[in-house]
């Protein structure tokens, strides 16, 4: 159960749904939600039953601008949107699973700090290839040097015995 609220009001009376306690718990208050964040449940008909932020109970997805999540939690009972829009808090990316028959769990996260990690994954991924390229190839020349250098020193000595010089005894050792 949660308080009901009229929007700018008081506790106008109780909101009871057939979920038990742990669900909601485990939807809600363990969901690590980042700041600008938002978590809720939703019924069947997209309403607000159980939020956060306060504000948002008893409206429903629509009306709080959130009409591609309703599409989505309409269409699939879990998934993940990118791209919602959120009013006050911008773009979010929204994770959402039927937690019980009509009642949807719904986590929104900044995009900004849900793909951050990707991001910086990426990036440093890149980076990682870069450096390992870069190490790659500065051991391929100094194998290569340390290999040809014998043959050098070889064409060296017949080029110089072809002219009828004297060859350097010590770099053929």
């Amino acid at each position: 159960a949660a308080p009901a609220r009229n929007p700018g009001s008081g506790v106008v009376g109780v909101v009871a749904i057939d979920v038990r306690g742990l669900d909601v718990l485990n939807s809600l208050n363990q969901a690590q939600v980042a700041s600008g964040g938002q978590s809720l449940l939703v019924d069947a008909d997209g309403l607000v039953v159980v939020a956060r932020d306060s504000r948002v109970v008893g409206r429903t997805l629509d009306e709080l601008g959130l009409t591609t999540l309703s599409e989505g939690i309409a269409a699939s009972t879990l998934g993940t949107l990118t791209g919602v829009n959120l009013d006050g808090r911008g773009v979010q990316v929204a994770a959402f699973n039927e937690v019980y028959d009509g009642i949807t769990a719904v986590v929104l996260q900044p995009e900004s700090v849900f793909l951050g990690p990707i991001d910086r994954l990426g990036t440093l991924t890149w980076l990682l290839f870069g450096l390992v390229g870069l190490l790659a190839v500065t051991a391929a020349v100094l194998i290569a040097r340390r290999l040809s250098r014998p043959v050098g020193i070889l064409t060296a000595a017949a080029v110089q015995m072809e002219a009828n010089q004297p060859v350097d005894d010590e770099a053929l050792a």
